[in-house]
């Protein structure tokens, strides 16, 4: 991944930061430990943004996403979410975010 797309996914996850944190937050509540997953390979939909899915524990194993699984096992479910942004055929980004890096944004 290169450093503009980096800059992209971040700005992404920013501009998104209240919908995916308390969607985390509420995901892990109900089912535990998974992970997000912004479906950016297609232009958002007006109004509405990417379409944005829960990822348990179990369906990111079977992803067989390494970093993903990585990330989901160490973060703290208090203050982190794990998010991955999925380009399609331009690949995914995994992204370990906490609540004090986006303080204030949303």
């Amino acid at each position: 991944m290169n450093l503009e797309q980096r800059e992209s996914d971040l700005q992404l996850i920013r501009d998104s930061w209240q919908t995916l944190w308390s969607g985390g937050r509420k995901q892990y509540r109900a089912t535990g430990r998974g992970a997000l997953i912004i479906l950016a390979d297609k232009p958002p939909a007006p109004g509405k943004g990417y379409p944005i899915y829960w990822l348990s524990e179990a369906q990111l194993k079977a992803a067989d996403d390494a970093d993903a699984v990585r990330m989901m096992a160490k973060y703290d479910p208090r203050k982190e979410i794990v998010i991955v942004v999925d380009h399609g055929k331009g690949g995914s980004s995994v992204y370990q975010v906490g609540k004090e890096q986006f303080r204030g944004i949303g």
